[in-house]
């Protein structure tokens, strides 16, 4: 377990920053393209899995060991007119109210302030050291439930979903399953989300991965959604983006009474609700089966 937040380096000589009280899992990648695993449990319990995470890596990757480097640009990113991602916001100006437009009705943003539903705790702290890490975390899996009466839950696989949660609460959920440490947690936000899929696309094989959906015909245990082929939505040891649940993020539709957006694919979702799918809710009080959540680390 690293005692203090500890910047490591992978077979490529990328960095990756691991908070303190983490360590690497068992099955971790060995490099950044396979999808480095973090979880928060003492070094040497091989009996225990904690709370896993994935590093999503930002700026020129090193691929291979000759030093070949593959860009990934951190951003919000549009996916409706090219499966590869089209960049509509650079996290350089993230400070400015850009809108993206992906059904001709509703626009999207990422905001700062002047909303009812969760905005991100601190884009701009986000920002800043995502940058300054080369990187940030997203959780492996969806959030799974612990018990809803202990405002807490996991991130491992084999878990009940935590669904039916409102906006709100899944923020906050999110950046208080860990207080008084030298890094934050919180609800995944649209450069953390979008940059993810460009990441996965870079880096699994799967270059349309963006448009994919995995219909199960019921709602399944976190890590376990699939196609009809029983192919499981893995890609760079991330799980479950194009199927199990939609996920809340921290997003702002401009639709009057639909501000609250998530996004992905979900169990119920074979009419066209894919993994880059952004959707707004009709209200503040919205509970659903069929949306979870999905929370962040930033280092």
């Amino acid at each position: 377990m690293y005692k203090e937040n500890t910047v490591i380096y992978d077979e490529y000589n990328n960095p990756v920053k691991v908070p303190a009280g983490f360590k690497l899992a068992k099955d971790s990648g060995t490099d950044v393209t396979k999808g480095i695993v973090i979880e928060d449990v003492e070094a040497g319990n091989d009996d225990t899995i904690g709370n896993q995470y994935v590093w999503i890596p930002v700026g020129d990757v090193y691929i291979n060991t000759n030093k070949d480097t593959k860009r990934i640009n951190l951003g919000r990113y549009e996916f409706e007119t090219n499966s590869d991602g089209v960049m509509k916001q650079s996290a350089d100006n993230y400070t400015e109210v850009i809108e993206i437009d992906v059904n001709q009705e509703w626009t999207y943003r990422e905001l700062t302030s002047g909303v009812e539903n969760a905005i991100a705790k601190d884009l701009g702290d986000f920002i800043t050291k995502t940058k300054n890490a080369s990187g940030y975390y997203i959780g492996r899996f969806e959030a799974g439930k612990v018990n809803e009466n202990t405002n807490t839950f996991n991130i491992k696989k084999n878990q009940e979903v935590y669904n039916n949660i409102t906006q709100e609460n899944a923020a906050d959920l999110a950046r208080n399953l860990y207080i008084n440490n030298d890094f934050q947690s919180d609800l995944i936000n649209s450069y953390a989300y979008d940059t993810a899929i460009i990441y996965i696309q870079a880096f699994s094989g799967d270059s349309d991965y963006s448009k994919q959906i995995r219909f199960q015909d019921s709602l399944v245990t976190t890590g376990n959604a699939h196609d009809e082929e029983n192919n499981y939505d893995v890609r760079c040891n991330i799980y479950d983006m194009a199927g199990s649940v939609r996920e809340w993020s921290t997003e702002t539709s401009s639709a009057i009474g639909f501000a609250r957006v998530f996004r992905g694919g979900g169990y119920e979702s074979q009419t066209g609700r894919y993994t880059s799918s952004r959707y707004g809710n009709n209200d503040m009080e919205a509970a659903e089966d069929y949306i979870g959540f999905r929370s962040i680390l930033y280092v």
